[in-house]
């Protein structure tokens, strides 16, 4: 995984939201991204090509 992935969810376990990795079968709003619970789901699969996106935009650095 990407060191920047890897930070961004560091962050997002240090402010206290949650996370698991796991298959998303259904559409979502942000590919590869649910909340349940209260809960990050993330499908790296289809997820990844969204923060690949955003470092080929300089959104992410």
């Amino acid at each position: 995984m990407d060191i920047r992935v890897e930070k961004i969810l560091a962050f997002l376990t240090d402010i206290g939201i949650h996370h698991r990795y796991t298959t998303l079968n259904e559409k979502t709003f942000l590919p590869g991204i649910k909340v349940v619970l209260g809960t990050l789901l993330l499908d790296l699969e289809k997820g990844l090509y969204l923060v690949t996106s955003f470092m080929k935009q300089g959104i992410l650095q």
